[in-house]
């Protein structure tokens, strides 16, 4: 019997569109344009949000390194009001008489986010007002889109600076410290990383052994053989399937939130399908079983191909035939392994594809 393995490297692609940023500057106020970036919805449509802001700002980068919009620095708690308009991929003017004004955490659509509370002031065919409130300084994001559905929705992403220093007495101004880069623990790879329910995860990056702990959803983390390139997390216990953030704890650096860094889920019981051909397995064949492993769930990563014939080398040929099938037409598929037997007597030929999860 012949039983082999292979595994292949998947590249996960994520397609980010910026427009151009306009700025103008009245004898009042300062009022700018932030184009959203446009994101692709769950029913493949796009949409574009640009957002206006009452409060003075300025158009900065994140810590993502996306354009947000960064408000004048004030005292807390700090309100402001974003107006925002939406656009298909066509730059056509859409309807958000229906639009809502959330935050994306932890799986669900909800009104508040640690430190900010938001709420839809105005709406009308033409724009949506959200209003923020902050309590402290920090980064977010907030979506605008149909009431609380991961359908049509845009991205508005927002800074609120740390409030003014005090000036000196006289002509006399305090000195200032020049900013310090960020040289603190980095993530790589970690957005929406799955995770089984009741295991652990490595993370990797560079200086992860900075880090002191590591809390989710409230719950502290258990972290061991943490190395500067890679940690060992296992999950605290209680934790429902979700999306759930890393708040990371440093001696240096402070308190870090790597936002919709996890994704929760539960073991899934391998599927199958098994069907019956006569010599070898016909284009018909092939297709239904193609077909039944594009119905899989995309955390099922991994599949076994079996066949069982009356010659051991035609059923390593068919299943190994079979596997690169699964793999071209299901991309969530990394790990194959085909298995040929040859204990059927006749014409006969039985295939079968099993679906499992290795991670």
């Amino acid at each position: 019997m012949y039983l082999c393995a292979m595994r292949k490297s998947l590249l996960s692609f994520s397609t980010l569109a910026l427009a151009s940023v306009l700025l103008a500057v009245t004898p009042t106020s300062v009022v700018a344009s932030n184009p959203g970036n446009l994101e692709i919805a769950a029913n493949g449509t796009w949409l574009k949000t640009v957002s206006y802001a009452t409060q003075g700002y300025s158009i900065a980068s994140n810590f993502n390194n996306f354009p947000a919009i960064k408000f004048t620095s004030s005292t807390y708690p700090m309100t402001v009001q974003v107006t925002v308009q939406a656009f298909d991929s066509n730059n056509t003017q859409l309807d958000v008489s229906n639009y809502t004004c959330n935050f994306f955490n932890n799986g669900s659509w909800g009104s508040t986010l640690s430190n900010y509370t938001i709420t839809r002031t105005a709406v009308s065919s033409n724009s949506i007002t959200c209003e923020i409130v902050a309590t402290r300084p920090g980064q977010a994001e907030f979506n605008v889109g149909t009431a609380r559905t991961n359908n049509n929705f845009g991205i508005v992403r927002f800074w609120f600076p740390d409030p003014p220093q005090a000036q000196g007495s006289g002509s006399q101004r305090p000195n200032v410290a020049a900013p310090i880069k960020y040289s603190g623990p980095e993530f790589s790879g970690l957005s929406l990383k799955p995770v089984l329910n009741g295991t652990g995860t490595t993370l990797e990056g560079r200086k992860l052994d900075q880090i002191s702990s590591i809390t989710i959803d409230g719950k502290a983390a258990k972290l061991s053989n943490a190395s500067d390139k890679s940690l060992t997390l296992e999950l605290p216990a209680g934790l429902k399937p979700g999306v759930y953030d890393l708040v990371v704890n440093t001696a240096n650096h402070g308190r870090l939130t790597h936002m919709n860094a996890i994704r929760i889920r539960e073991e899934l019981p391998p599927t199958s399908l098994t069907i019956k051909g006569s010599g070898v397995l016909s284009g018909e064949e092939f297709k239904k079983l193609t077909a039944f492993s594009r119905t899989q769930n995309p955390d099922m990563n991994t599949v076994t191909c079996i066949v069982n014939s009356n010659s051991e080398g035609k059923s390593f040929m068919q299943a190994r035939a079979l596997c690169d099938r699964i793999v071209a037409n299901n991309l969530n598929v990394k790990t194959t392994m085909f298995e040929a037997r040859s204990t059927v007597e006749g014409s006969a030929i039985f295939a079968r594809v099993v679906f499992s999860s290795d991670e």
